[in-house]
């Protein structure tokens, strides 16, 4: 059975979530994913941001203009359990928001 990619698990995990990322599967470099931010009331990037931050994690604002963006890199010693550990602390962060 193959281990599954950390961009793999990243995808899957948003896709769960209901979230949706800029550029398509065929196209994307896999080495930075911009996903498109939530659109729930009290949603704030700098919230998230410190969220993430305090449980040792990073995110990074979105680098487009006109769209609101959150990016995570999926590249260097990132492994499928940090991915994992990422989605599942994103779905805690939303979950809270709901």
């Amino acid at each position: 059975m193959a281990i599954p990619n950390p961009w793999t698990v990243l995808i899957a995990g948003i896709t769960r979530l209901g979230l949706t990322y800029i550029v398509p599967e065929a196209h994307h470099s896999k080495i930075i994913t911009a996903i498109v931010e939530p659109d729930f009331c009290g949603y704030d990037f700098q919230s998230m941001h410190d969220y993430f931050y305090r449980h040792d994690m990073m995110i990074y604002p979105g680098k487009l203009d006109g769209l609101n963006t959150f990016r995570i890199a999926n590249m260097g010693a990132v492994t499928s359990k940090d991915m994992e550990a990422f989605i599942e602390l994103l779905g805690s962060y939303l979950w809270d928001l709901a």
